[in-house]
């Protein structure tokens, strides 16, 4: 039977004890005032998503359908792994218990792993509904089934942390005295199956990252080419309504295709999908073919003289990149609030790998260098510890994200404001 390590300290080697830890400490101060913000704000961020989404938006499940359960697992990983990395920091030589430690490194990495496959999953429907919109696309059964496999996915890939994961001792020859600390095991045993892992890992992770990316990179394709139909389209139709003879009762194309949007987050695919059979779909492909370029023919009959030209003042010329830039405002404004779904999910996910990437990165140099962390100075510690858990502010601006591009989100927040305001006058 094991023998506890805290009773066989005397009182003179806890007091030791804790002033080295009191002094490890003291430089994570800054690390663990993030923490807090980030335990904070992903915490109260994720909780508000879960609960708009889930029982004050029901009747908008389709395009919203993997939000509230991306946001439980952001929920999950921001609270396990602020949680544990503030332990971390406050008990760097005193943590004990084995067992806490190995639970803590499960949930942590495998709510980060179910994040990211989570994001594969939605990249593939962003694809699917974008891309494909006439073909199979994903059912209720199969949204469930995705959901299943990501949890299964990411549980088994997090399951060698009970084994590799516990309480190690450190000593402090000069102080002559044994701190304790959750980190990798140092078996030798151990150390190749650890570098295993972590490159499995890390293989894992940067094919999702070139899977969501490919997935991404069709739908902004297929978005790019639907701005220039529609642009097309209104100019051509702006061009029939200034011709005096027609039906001006009839509606023209560009109102056809307006009428066939609907309010609704997921409206990535063309506003004439409805109106259009699937044969004149990517009719618009057939059109670049087609559009031939405007002759100049006549170009040389207009008169040469004129009405002198007036050069404009500097104050003119400044002003006209200005007067551009007001005029092309309402146009992004509009494609963005078209295709808001789809630029909202690609730019969690952009966040997702930028933040990931160091973590992964310092996971494998740490199993093939068994000294890192003992190498480093302590500011170079303060550096990488902020570096590897960067990763917990895809947990925190994902909210913010849901709440900058979903306009019913943001109405429903209103609206539960306004109730608190309400009853706060009532009660006065």
């Amino acid at each position: 039977m094991a023998t506890d390590p805290i009773k066989n300290i005397t009182e003179n080697d806890f007091s030791v004890l804790n002033a080295w830890n009191d002094k490890l400490a003291s430089f994570l101060i800054g690390n663990s005032t993030v923490l807090c913000v980030y335990l904070f704000l992903g915490v109260t961020g994720n909780i508000l998503i879960i609960f708009i989404y889930s029982f004050r938006m029901k009747g908008m499940k389709d395009d919203r359908y993997f939000i509230p359960y991306l946001a439980g697992m952001d929920l999950i990983a921001c609270m396990f792994g602020a949680s544990y990395a503030m332990a971390l920091n406050l008990l760097p030589v005193r943590f004990h218990g084995d067992y806490l430690c190995k639970s803590l490194w499960f949930a942590n990495q495998a709510a980060s792993l179910t994040a990211g496959f989570m994001l594969l999953v939605i990249a593939i429907q962003r694809y699917l509904k974008v891309c494909r919109p006439f073909k199979d696309n994903m059912t209720l059964f199969w949204k469930k089934l995705a959901l299943f496999l990501v949890v299964a996915t990411g549980i088994l890939l997090a399951a060698p942390c009970w084994i590799f994961y516990g309480e190690i001792e450190i000593r402090n020859e000069d102080l002559n005295i044994t701190g304790y600390r959750c980190s990798e095991k140092g078996k030798e045993s151990h150390r190749t199956m650890i570098l295993a892992y972590n490159i499995l890992l890390f293989v894992v992770a940067v094919g999702g990252i070139l899977c969501i990316s490919g997935f991404y990179v069709l739908v902004g394709t297929t978005i790019y080419r639907q701005v220039r139909y529609r642009k097309r389209v209104s100019i051509s139709n702006t061009k029939k309504r200034r011709k005096p003879s027609g039906d001006s009762s009839s509606a023209t194309q560009s109102e056809v295709v307006r009428r066939c949007y609907r309010d609704s987050l997921d409206i990535d695919s063309p506003a004439f999908d409805s109106c259009r059979s699937p044969s004149e779909y990517f009719d618009y492909e057939a059109d670049d073919k087609r559009t031939s370029r405007p002759s100049f023919g006549n170009a040389l009959m207009v008169p040469l003289q004129g009405e002198p030209v007036r050069r404009r003042s500097f104050a003119e010329e400044l002003e006209r990149p200005i007067k551009a830039l007001r005029q092309q405002l309402p146009k992004v404004r509009s494609h963005f609030t078209t295709h808001r779904c789809s630029w909202m999910f690609m730019l969690i996910t952009i966040v997702f790998i930028v933040a990931f990437i160091p973590r992964i990165t310092l996971m494998v140099l740490e199993s093939v260098d068994k000294d890192f962390w003992n190498n480093l100075t302590d500011s170079e510690i303060v550096f990488y510890l902020f570096l590897y858990r960067v990763y917990l502010i895809t947990n925190v601006t994902n909210p913010f994200f849901y709440g900058l591009f979903d306009k019913s989100l943001r109405r429903e927040l209103k609206s539960m404001c306004c109730k608190d305001d309400k009853r706060k006058k009532n009660k006065k």
